[in-house]
């Protein structure tokens, strides 16, 4: 590690990515394998299309390698560590873009042994934008998303499934209180799963932003309503503090909140989760809206904000970096990204720093960079 790369509040240039490799939609594609190294599998390239191509992140030389590749392309799906140390990659989109999208209920498991990847079970439905949550016993719970309706739309899904390691299948679970894609999923200290805002299609390919959240309890196999937040969202990000509650940050609203001007750029509030309450409750802004960014716990238990965008705009990517501290209540601004970037991928390495990758620079700019912040 150079000299740089220890500046504390700082982020320093990585490795690009292989060529091949270069994606954004990457809010679920980089995986911190139980060896320390960061599995980077499909994406989203420069025209919209889905790629089946895989890259490693060593962090002992801060570089990058080119893996085995999925038996699929896929972009928009989700990947999940499971307990034996394999990855699974589900759903999403495959092949060139078109509308309206098709999603694809296929599904790969990644060997970090062997480098490669094999199939396993299809989901019972196909699916994009959906959540995938590795529960307390094993299982991974995928929740909502998205399938074709019909020529000319998009169906969101109410309905949720189970994955269980053990036999490679699927099976479906109790249909959730609302139908939702691209929402946020958090695993909770008590075992159970918060769902958070998402979007819902209303026909020829517009949407309508959520408020509300739901429970699912893997005991019951059941889900609940719960409080909803103070305004509806999407492309935000939720993330669970040390101390137990969840903090949701920016995103975008899609409408007229009632009470409210309409105001098309991505939001600056900030909301808290209390477990016990079952409650929502405003807390500091970030200092500048944004969405499509990336939020995740620092070893000391602050919240590292990187990246995103203004919906209302979307032409260039943010190179702001924040943190939100939890004993204090209060946002601070850290050292920037060298390329500001959304739709990007984040995650915090066994040794504390936080590796950000690919994304987009600006309007259909594909970037290769990857940094590492140290705090």
């Amino acid at each position: 590690m150079n000299a740089v790369q220890m500046m504390t509040g700082a982020w320093a240039t990585a490795g690009p990515l292989p060529e091949g490799t270069v994606t954004f939609d990457q809010n679920n594609q980089l995986v911190r394998l139980d060896d320390g190294r960061v599995l980077l599998a499909g994406g989203t390239d420069a025209v919209f299309a889905a790629t089946a191509t895989a890259a490693l992140f060593d962090p002992a030389t801060d570089t990058w390698s080119t893996t085995g590749s999925m038996s699929s392309t896929r972009r928009i799906h989700t990947m999940t560590l499971l307990p034996d140390g394999k990855v699974l990659a589900a759903g999403g989109i495959a092949g060139p873009f078109r509308f309206p999208t098709p999603s694809v209920a296929s599904a790969d498991l990644f060997d970090p042994k062997s480098g490669t990847w094999s199939p396993t079970g299809s989901m019972t439905e196909p699916r994009l934008g959906h959540t995938a949550t590795l529960l307390a016993d094993g299982r991974v719970l995928v929740a909502g998303g998205g399938r074709v309706r019909g020529t000319d739309s998009g169906r969101t899904l109410a309905t949720a499934e189970l994955y269980d390691p053990a036999t490679g299948l699927w099976t479906a679970t109790e249909t959730m209180t609302d139908a939702r894609v691209d929402s946020q999923s958090v695993l909770l200290p008590d075992g159970r799963v918060l769902l958070v805002g998402g979007t819902v299609e209303t026909g020829h390919g517009t949407f309508a932003h959520l408020a509300f959240c739901e429970l699912f309890d893997p005991i019951l196999e059941k889900w609940t309503t719960t409080g909803s937040m103070s305004v509806p969202r999407n492309n935000h990000q939720a993330t669970l503090l040390p101390g137990g509650d969840v903090l949701v940050t920016g995103g975008t609203v899609a409408g007229v909140v009632p009470g409210t001007i309409y105001d098309p750029h991505s939001h600056s509030s900030v909301e808290m989760y209390s477990i016990e309450a079952e409650t929502w409750t405003p807390v500091a802004p970030l200092p500048i809206g944004r969405a499509r960014h990336q939020a995740l716990v620092l070893r000391d238990g602050r919240l590292l904000v990187s990246g995103g965008a203004d919906e209302a705009s979307l032409q260039v990517g943010y190179a702001s970096t924040v943190i939100y501290d939890p004993l204090s209540g209060k946002w601070s601004a850290t050292g920037g990204l060298a390329t500001g970037r959304y739709d990007h991928g984040a995650v915090l390495l066994e040794d504390g720093r936080v590796l950000a990758a690919g994304g987009l620079a600006a309007a259909q700019t594909v970037t290769p960079t990857t940094e590492l912040f140290t705090a």
